[in-house]
């Protein structure tokens, strides 16, 4: 029987389905679980060496793609604390946001990188691209030397063939997992804690209430900086061992529709303002 660590869920789709593909940016890269498992065991590498600890804040923040699904499952498998930001903060929020969740390594769009004022986060160890995953900034010279050795490695890492030897630390699930920032409707952004607790429960119900099954294909457009759309879209199909086709690009009625078409998902999960807007357009996401 399978421990209900979230990280063991993790685990075992990936030596389970080690060569199946489990990230697809739609029209774009793919990684098969045996990537995802290579970037893995290098990113938590790359964190021991600059000095990352566990229970250290990693911000996220980026539109969806497949190397913004490693990246969470990078983090908190290595035991620090992902922050996932939405791409569309203003910039007074964003910097809110960093220094009220004491961030101390950014993972950041290139676009977003450019209009932010890195003189007011003197304590950052570094902001790295998420797209090619290049170095941004440096604040530490530890910082620079751990990512050279990261790039260096990352140029010479080939997947293996099998995955004996695949093994991820085993983190209690009473530990933090992630710092979730609403959108501060009723006040200033608040950031909300979920345990490692918390994402087993989800995958835990999920599994046993949708239907889906290894192999079977979804597409993921809703926020994964988003509870429900990082639970329910990314974190539960990938413990299935399921294909998992990220919309890079805004999610408009056209592109949804022009993706179902292509990929024909297994399941659809959705919200009521994605379903309006379909409605609208005369299209039908059934």
């Amino acid at each position: 029987m399978i421990s209900e660590r979230f990280v063991s869920y993790l685990e075992q789709s990936i030596r389970e389905n080690w060569l199946q593909t489990a990230l697809t940016d739609y029209k774009g890269e793919s990684f098969k679980y045996a990537d995802v498992a290579t970037q893995i065991e290098l990113l938590h590498k790359l964190f021991l060496d600059a000095g990352i600890k566990p229970q250290d804040k990693i911000a996220v923040i980026g539109k969806n793609s497949s190397r913004w699904g490693i990246l969470y499952l990078s983090i908190v498998s290595y035991g620090a604390i992902v922050v996932p930001v939405l791409p569309d903060f203003k910039p007074d929020d964003l910097r809110e946001i960093i220094q009220h969740s004491d961030a101390s390594c950014l993972f950041m769009d290139e676009g977003i990188f450019q209009k932010f004022d890195i003189t007011r986060h003197n304590d950052i160890k570094g902001i790295i691209s998420i797209s090619d995953f290049q170095l941004l900034h440096s604040g530490h010279e530890s910082f620079s030397v751990a990512f050279n050795e990261f790039k260096l490695a990352a140029s010479a890492k080939i997947s293996k063939e099998t995955s004996e030897g695949f093994k991820l630390p085993e983190i209690p699930n009473d530990q933090l997992a992630v710092i979730s920032y609403t959108s501060g409707t009723s006040g200033f952004i608040k950031g909300v804690m979920l345990e490692h607790n918390s994402l087993a429960a989800n995958i835990r119900y999920a599994q046993r209430n949708m239907p889906l099954n290894a192999g079977d294909r979804i597409v993921s457009f809703l926020p994964l900086a988003h509870a429900f759309g990082c639970a329910f879209e990314f974190l539960f199909p990938f413990t299935l061992g399921c294909s998992i086709t990220i919309l890079t690009r805004t999610p408009t009625p056209q592109i949804i529709m022009a993706a179902f078409q292509e990929i024909k998902p297994s399941l659809i999960l959705s919200v009521p303002l994605v379903i309006e807007k379909s409605s609208r357009n005369s299209y039908c996401l059934s």
